[in-house]
C-alpha cells in the first residue's frame, strides 16, 4: 500500500509574526531617537557653517571699510526729509559679500520667512534673519575699528538669537530703509541686534512662560561667531530645556536682587560675564549685566 506524504507548511505561525513585529518595534524605538538626534546635529552644523560664512563676510566688509565694523541698525535720518531710507543694517551691509539668503537662516529657526507676495508684510515672529549682531561694535552710530576690540577671541560678534523688534511704522522704525536687494521697507530691515543686556533673546527664557521663540535652538546650545571669526557652540541652558518647568527655570535664570522685578546677575551673567563677551573693550562697568525679560540691569 502506497503511503501518501502530507504537505509541509512553510508559512509563519502567528506567534512567529508577532515576535518579528515586536523586534521591529524595539529596533524602531531605539533607532528613531538616534536618527532625530543625527538630523538635529546636522542642522546645528549647518547653522555653524552659516555663522562662519557670516564671519568671513564681516571680515571682507571691514577690509573694505577701513577696518571698521558695520552699523547694527538705527539708520541715520536723511536731513532733507527726516526719513531713514539708507541701507545700514548689518545684514544688508554684509549680504553683498554673500549673495545668498539662506546663509542668514538657521535651519532650526521657527521664525517665518518673508511673504513672497509682499516682502513688506510683517507680523510677530516673521524674520528672514536668524542671527543677532553685537550692537556694541557699532554703538551710537559710531562703528568700532577692529583694533578697538580688546580680546577678539572672547567678544561675541554674531550669534543665534531672536530679534523682537517690530515694523509697525515702516518709515522711521526697524523696517525703514532699503534692503540689500534694493527693496524699500521690507522685513530684511528689521534690526537684528543685541546689546548684551537681554539674555532672553539668546536663551529664549521669559519668566512668565518659559522658553519661547524656538530658543534655544540646538539642544540647549547656541552657535556663536566671535570677533576673530571662529565659531563655537555654547550651552545657553544648564539643563535640558524640555525638562524645566517655569518655576524651576526662574530659579536658574531669575534675579538674585530685589526691586523692580529685575532678573539680572544669575546663571547667564555668571557663565558669560557681560564685560567679557558683549563689551568689545572689556571695560567691566559695575552696572552692566545680562538680564532676562526686559528689565534694565
Amino acid at each position: 500500500m502506497q503511503q501518501t506524504k502530507s504537505k509541509s507548511n512553510n508559512g509563519f505561525t502567528l506567534i512567529e509574526l508577532l515576535v518579528v513585529i515586536a523586534i521591529i518595534a524595539i529596533l524602531a524605538a531605539i533607532l528613531f531617537p538616534v536618527f532625530a538626534q543625527a538630523r538635529e546635529k546636522a542642522r546645528a552644523i549647518s547653522c555653524a557653517s552659516n555663522l562662519k560664512q557670516l564671519g568671513l563676510a564681516f571680515k571682507m566688509y571691514t577690509t573694505d571699510y577701513d577696518e571698521h565694523y558695520p552699523f547694527g541698525g538705527w539708520r541715520p535720518a536723511d536731513p532733507t526729509n527726516g526719513a531713514s531710507d539708507g541701507t545700514w543694517d548689518w545684514q544688508n551691509s554684509t549680504a553683498p559679500y554673500i549673495k545668498n539668503r539662506g546663509i542668514f537662516r538657521c535651519p532650526d529657526s521657527t521664525d517665518s520667512l518673508e511673504d513672497p507676495n509682499d516682502p513688506t508684510s510683517w507680523q510677530w515672529n516673521r524674520n528672514p534673519v536668524s542671527y543677532l549682531y553685537n550692537n556694541n561694535l557699532g554703538v551710537n552710530r559710531q562703528p568700532l575699528s577692529e583694533a578697538a576690540v580688546n580680546a577678539p577671541a572672547d567678544c561675541w560678534m554674531v550669534l543665534d538669537g531672536h530679534s523682537d523688534w517690530n515694523c509697525n511704522n515702516v518709515t522711521h522704525d526697524a523696517c525703514g530703509g532699503t534692503d540689500w536687494m534694493g527693496r524699500r521697507h521690507t522685513v530684511w530691515n528689521i534690526e537684528d541686534t543685541i546689546w548684551g543686556n537681554r539674555a532672553s533673546l539668546v536663551d529664549g527664557w521669559l519668566s512668565w512662560q518659559g522658553f519661547t521663540w524656538g530658543l534655544p535652538r540646538h539642544q540647549g546650545r547656541a552657535n556663536i561667531c566671535y570677533a576673530d571669526g571662529h565659531v563655537k557652540s555654547l550651552p545657553v541652558s544648564p539643563q535640558d530645556p524640555s525638562s524645566l518647568s517655569v518655576a524651576q527655570g526662574n530659579l536658574i535664570f531669575g534675579s538674585q536682587t530685589s526691586g523692580s522685578g529685575g532678573s539680572c546677575y544669575k546663571w547667564f551673567e555668571q557663565t558669560y560675564p557681560w564685560w567679557k563677551v558683549a563689551d568689545p573693550m572689556q571695560h567691566q562697568p559695575p552696572n552692566s549685566h545680562w538680564c532676562q525679560n526686559w528689565d534694565n540691569p
